[in-house]
C-alpha cells in the first residue's frame, strides 16, 4: 500500500448546492433554531415553576412554625387543636429543649404523654394527623431516666 499524499484532501470536495438545495438547507436550519429556542423556553418555564413551588413549600413551613409554649402545648389536647403541637414541635425538638430532662420535668413541660410505649420509644405525644397517618413526637429515656433521644415521626 502506497503512502497517501498529505497535500490532497482526505475527502473529495462536495459539489456546489443548487439554489433549491440552499433554500431548503436555510429553511431547515431556521426550523432547527426555532425548535431549540422552544426547548430552551420550555426548560426555563419548568425551572421557574419548580422553583416557585419549592419556595412556597419552604415559606409555608417557615411561617406555620411557632415558638414552643408549654401552656399552649398542654391546652392543645383538651381544646382539640392537636395540630397546634405540630407547629411548635420543630422548636421543641431542634431547640434541644428535651434532651436531659427527667420524666417529671418532661411532664411539667409537656403534660401527661398520649401514648406509652410507642414502638421502640418510651413515650409519645400526638402532633395531629396528615392524610391517613398520625404524626407523633417520640421520646426515649436512658439508664439515668433522662430523655436521651427525641424524634418526630409519622405512624401509619
Amino acid at each position: 500500500m502506497e503512502p497517501r499524499n498529505l497535500s490532497e484532501p482526505l475527502f473529495p470536495p462536495l459539489p456546489p448546492l443548487t439554489e433549491d438545495e440552499a433554500r431548503q438547507n436555510a429553511v431547515q436550519h431556521q426550523r432547527e433554531q426555532r425548535e431549540g429556542k422552544l426547548l430552551f423556553i420550555g426548560f426555563v418555564r419548568w425551572c421557574v415553576v419548580v422553583g416557585c413551588i419549592s419556595l412556597v413549600l419552604i415559606l409555608y413551613d417557615k411561617f406555620t412554625q411557632k415558638p414552643f409554649n408549654s401552656e399552649a402545648w398542654k391546652r392543645a389536647v383538651s381544646s382539640g387543636q392537636v395540630s397546634e403541637r405540630a407547629a411548635m414541635s420543630d422548636d421543641l425538638v431542634y431547640g434541644d429543649r428535651l434532651i436531659g430532662l427527667s420524666r417529671s420535668q418532661m411532664i411539667e413541660l409537656l403534660g401527661k404523654p398520649d401514648d406509652e410505649p410507642v414502638r421502640d420509644w418510651d413515650v409519645g405525644y400526638s402532633l395531629g394527623t396528615s392524610f391517613m397517618s398520625v404524626n407523633m413526637l417520640l421520646l426515649k429515656f436512658d439508664e439515668q431516666k433522662q430523655i436521651s433521644d427525641c424524634q418526630i415521626i409519622t405512624v401509619d
